[in-house]
This record gives structure tokens, sequence and C-alpha cells, in this order.
């Protein structure tokens, strides 16, 4: 199943745009299972190739409502087949933007790197660990550059104020002052946006409140509020795009953080599955598909 940004359009005024899809770092550290897991069966979905070979198990979809079934998957899934979230492929193009801004000059491995990432949502990228210890050396010149630099301003992130497991470690979502407006998620009737000087912005039928840094999605109506104390007030199925950004929470907000933690989640999980890939002498797959049928 893709989690790439989806316009699908049935009429002039039902239409969507769901949240920028995040990359996957997957490595294969063993053969994938040629008999699903017992406790599982009935929900895993065979993926063979073109030669009948067997490539994957997906869960179905449906399980999505089952965290118990998911995490049972995710744990048996982790003993051949392994990922680590990358961030949003807007972040991608942000971070190029960034580094050029700053001027630092990315090395040759990292720059074709991000190049790739930055369509990875048409198509997976494959990647040779040949080069793992160049790629280590360019991520951590690039971390550096970033934990120094001040020019480009801060970063922002959402914070999940829910209580309880489903809350949201660290920050749900992260993005970095731009000179490009962002469509984080929209419908026809309302918009969440990233704007230059205006940070996170609401849009509901012409009126815009920018500076947003709280969303209660608690009660009805559905209360947004920004930092000079505005507020707007939206019916439930007006904000849908609110909770998409956040999925599960219903109160969340937004703080300022140093600009390298927008990034956080590339320098961690880049490395890593750079190294797992290494270990196993495996390609590190680049994908925006979850493995749901």
């Amino acid at each position: 199943m893709s989690r790439d940004t989806l316009r699908p359009v049935d009429g002039p005024s039902d239409w969507v745009v769901l949240p920028p899809a995040e990359i996957l770092a997957v490595v294969d550290l063993a053969a994938v299972p040629e008999i699903p897991f017992a406790a599982l069966r009935g929900l895993l979905v065979p993926v063979r190739d073109d030669d009948g070979r067997l490539v994957d198990w997906t869960m179905l979809a449906s399980t999505l409502d089952d965290p118990e079934a998911m995490a049972i998957y995710w744990q048996w899934r982790r003993r051949w087949r392994t990922s680590w979230p990358i961030g949003p492929v807007a972040n991608i193009g942000a971070l190029r933007r960034t580094a050029a801004e700053m001027g630092h000059r990315l090395g040759p491995h990292l720059d074709e790197l991000l190049g790739a990432l930055a369509g990875v949502e048409g198509d997976d990228v494959l990647w040779s660990p040949d080069d793992a210890d160049d790629l280590l050396l360019e991520l951590d010149a690039l971390r550096l550059a970033l934990i120094d630099t001040i020019e480009a301003g801060p970063g922002a992130g959402i914070v999940d104020e829910m209580p309880g497991p489903t809350r949201v470690a660290g920050l749900a979502r992260t993005w970095v002052p731009d000179d490009i407006e962002l469509v984080l998620a929209a419908t026809s009737s309302t918009a969440v946006v990233v704007r230059p000087w205006d940070g996170l912005v609401v849009v509901h039928d012409g009126r815009s409140l920018p500076g947003v840094v709280h969303v209660d999605l608690l009660d009805d109506p559905v209360v947004v509020t920004n930092d000079t104390g505005d507020r707007l007030e939206l019916a439930p199925d007006e904000a849908r795009p609110l909770g998409w950004l956040v999925p599960r929470s219903l109160r969340w907000h937004v703080r300022t953080v140093p600009l390298v933690t927008v990034w956080t989640a590339l320098l961690v999980g880049l490395p890593e599955a750079l190294l797992a890939a290494r270990a196993v002498d495996r390609p590190v797959q680049f994908t925006t598909e979850l493995p749901l049928a």
C-alpha cells in the first residue's frame, strides 16, 4: 500500500491531499520465510515476483485497527527484513536547499542519494553498501554543519499530547522554514500549509490562520490556536487534514527545534541501515510502500 501524496478526484469539490510520504530504508537480513507465521495465519498475504518466487509477506490492511496483530507482525518481520523511517519525501528536498543556503557542499555519494530519494515516491531506490564508509563520513559532516548553522533559522515539529501507549514519542512531524510553500494535507475546504515567515498555517474557506501552535480535536468544534491567541473553530469533518498529520492523536502542539532535529530520522536511521546492509552484504531499499495488502 502506497503512502504517496494522493489527489483522488470524484467530482469538482471532492479531492484530498494526504501528508508527504514517509521513506523507509529497508534491509533484508535473511531469506523470506516460506511458511507464514502461525499466529498470523489468515492475515498474511504472500507476495511473489514475476518468476513466482516468494519475496514478501504483507498484512491485510484491515489489521491496521488491530494493534496486537500489527505488533506481532512487525516483531516477526524484523527477524528477516527490518526497516528504519528516515523522514518524509518533502524533507529531503528541503535538506538539499538548506545545505545550499548554508554554503555546505554535500559529498558526492550523499548528493547522489538525496537526489534519488527526492523522487522515491515514483519508484523504489536500491543502494549498494559498497560505499557505506564514504557515505557515513559525508552524513556526519552534514550533521555537524547543521548543528553549527543559525542562518537558516530554527526548525519546527509537532508534539503529540495524547496520554497512553498510542502517543507518538518525540516529534510526530518536522519541517524547516523554507522559501517554498508546502501543503502538508488538504481537502476542498481546509488546507494545512507551511509558509515562509508564517510557519504552520490553516486555510479554511478563504480565511488563513498563520502561526498555528495548538490543535485540539477532542471536542466539537475542533479548536485551532495560533501564537497570538487567535482561534479558528472547525467542524470535525472540516478538520480532517489536521487529523491526518498525526494519526491517532487528538491533541498536539507545535514547537521550535534546532535545525538539525528536523532531520534526526535521516541522520540516525540511514547510518543504521547502511551498517546493517554492509553486515549482510545486501542493498538498502528505499521505499514509500507499506507492507499492507
